[in-house]
């Protein structure tokens, strides 16, 4: 994901606080030829370890639960608020729109 770097948080009080407060969240993992996608409710709990850990419930008919073997890498990413921001805010002009957003990729 593009982030410049004056945008990147690194507060893990932040994080886990956003991760709390916006809880549905997109679990991506690798399918065969393209990633897979399912939106669901994700707890974070702060402990164990030294991230925390996540738990969710997929339904078994969700075919993407069989991607969860060998220790494979998934992504979750937590929504949090977001906005459009209109280039007629800006005090300097031209200027051009753009999104302001929250998001946790864990």
């Amino acid at each position: 994901m593009y982030r410049p770097p004056h945008f990147d948080e690194n507060d893990p009080v932040r994080l886990s606080a956003l991760m709390e407060r916006h809880s549905f969240a997109t679990f991506v993992t690798h399918g065969d030829n393209a990633p897979i996608a399912t939106h669901l409710p994700v707890l974070y709990h702060s402990e164990p370890g030294p991230h925390g850990m996540l738990v969710c419930h997929m339904a078994r008919a969700n075919q993407q639960w069989r991607r969860l073997v060998d220790g494979r890498e998934v992504l979750v990413i937590f929504h949090g608020p977001h906005a459009y921001v209109s280039p007629s805010w800006y005090e300097t002009q031209p200027a051009v729109p753009t999104w302001n957003y929250a998001v946790v990729h864990a």
